[in-house]
């Protein structure tokens, strides 16, 4: 049979991970949980016009920092799902004629409802918007201009201009990439 014999510095170092280990496990257990499951939160919420208390459609809702967002649908809710507990900043609420409006909230639930939002409108100054087709993008069908009043497009704005137009008589919207524009 052979006896092992342990120097004073196996005891040393043996002493020190067993304090390191203690000190890991301590630190572990006492961190906060919303660390450990750090997106799990759910925000709610409704956004309404303030001059008229209707819900507003389409406003876009940003949380900053995050890459993540949603829109109100028909009746001006929005749900945003897989959000950390703790402080966000809410980038914006953003429509097109009304103000933006940042938000600054505290989260410490899985479930944030942060009731009715109120945007102001913003007079978006313009006299008129001129739609009109160029002859070199399809020659064989007939041309056409169409011309709204800056007025008519303030009391049917929509989420933005080419939604806004899509609802006029005699107009199809259809993307196919970025726009081209003139500056003058």
């Amino acid at each position: 049979m052979v006896a092992m014999q342990t120097t004073p510095q196996q005891i040393t170092s043996q002493s020190l991970l067993n304090k390191l280990i203690l000190i890991i496990t301590f630190c572990a257990c006492s961190m906060p949980t919303h660390y450990l499951h750090a997106q799990n939160a759910k925000l709610i919420g409704k956004v309404f016009s303030s001059q008229n208390s209707e819900p507003l459609e389409d406003v876009n809702v940003y949380v900053k920092n995050y890459n993540i967002g949603s829109a109100t649908d028909l009746n001006g809710q929005f749900s945003i799902n897989n959000l950390p507990l703790g402080n966000l900043e809410l980038g914006k609420f953003s429509l097109l004629g009304y103000r933006d409006t940042t938000l600054l909230i505290s989260i410490d639930n899985s479930l944030m409802d942060l009731g009715k939002i109120l945007l102001d409108p913003e007079v978006l100054h313009f006299e008129e918007i001129k739609v009109e087709v160029h002859s070199d993008l399809d020659p064989t069908s007939s041309l056409s201009s169409f011309s709204i009043s800056g007025k008519k497009m303030q009391e049917n704005m929509k989420g933005s201009i080419a939604q806004t137009l899509q609802n006029e008589m005699g107009i199809a919207i259809q993307s196919m990439g970025q726009g081209q524009h003139d500056l003058y």
